[in-house]
């Protein structure tokens, strides 16, 4: 079965430059991951910033990883903004019956929301769309992404530094893979 995953990313300010270039390298990681293994699967980017960063599903690894150290990194996150994007880029994908859909929202703090991003989350798997978030430092609100991830029927992670969320994604890759060929 096929896979496409949509990354949702916080660009916000608490976002600084070093986890910026931790999450492009983390990302090759998890590509790299996928890409040992018997699964296709396209990528996307969403961003929870105001601008529109947000990449297409595809193939390309370098023009994603260059889209994901890149971007607007102002602002406060918006994990709602985000999460609607990456459901939306989801939904242009192939049709759910015939694809493994998830995204994967990495963030470093609670942020401003655009609505209920925890209601967002039971409304996007409602849609046949799996949730699994990361807490990216130690900012305040993980417990929200917790709760989104619970709503979402993804997994969780609690992730302090590079290492971590490299850590992170190799099990994510490597598990909705083992989920997607069962």
């Amino acid at each position: 079965i096929p896979r496409e995953t949509v990354f949702v990313v916080d660009q916000s300010e608490s976002f600084r430059a070093s986890k910026a270039n931790a999450l492009g390298d983390a990302i090759g990681v998890y590509i790299e991951s996928v890409e040992a293994l018997p699964v296709s699967e396209r990528v996307g980017f969403a961003s929870c910033s105001a601008s529109n960063d947000d990449l297409d599903l595809r193939y390309d690894r370098e023009a994603f990883v260059d889209a994901m150290k890149g971007g607007d990194q102002t602002g406060q996150a918006d994990l709602g903004k985000g999460m609607g994007a990456g459901a939306l880029i989801l939904d242009h994908g192939k049709p759910d019956r015939f694809v493994d859909r998830n995204l994967i929202i990495i963030s470093g703090d609670a942020g401003s929301h655009a609505g209920d991003p925890v209601e967002m989350a039971k409304s996007i798997a409602a849609q046949g769309i799996k949730i699994h978030t990361i807490h990216f430092g130690s900012a305040s609100q993980p417990n929200r992404l917790s709760e989104i991830a619970k709503r979402g029927g993804g997994r969780h992670y609690e992730v302090r530094d590079a290492a971590g969320l490299s850590s992170a994604l190799r099990e994510l890759a490597l598990s909705v893979a083992t989920t997607t060929t069962q």
